[in-house]
């Protein structure tokens, strides 16, 4: 099963793959047997021909390309202070 996870934990979209446990035994190599459905929090496999079937559990999705909260500084620039400028400009 080793192989067939470290196989399935790089994939970020549900599809069918070449079974590595079973496709290189089999009359027809290239049929695409195993299931991966990949989920936020964890991705799941099954093989249709061998049976083989687990799943992986991960973080989810967004709380990994999250970035932490900035702090907004306010910068002061001489609009801000010159009144009768931005009376002017409106």
């Amino acid at each position: 099963m080793d192989l067939i996870d470290d196989v399935v934990k790089d994939i970020h979209s549900s599809t069918r793959l070449n079974c590595p446990a079973c496709s290189d035994q089999r009359k027809k190599k290239n049929q695409k047997t195993l299931s991966v459905t990949v989920k936020p929090d964890s991705t799941v496999y099954m093989c249709w021909h061998c049976g083989a079937a687990g799943g992986i559990k991960r973080e989810r999705f967004y709380e990994a390309y999250m970035e932490p909260e900035k702090k907004v500084t306010k910068i002061p620039t001489q609009l801000n202070y010159n009144v009768d400028l931005i009376k002017q400009f409106f």
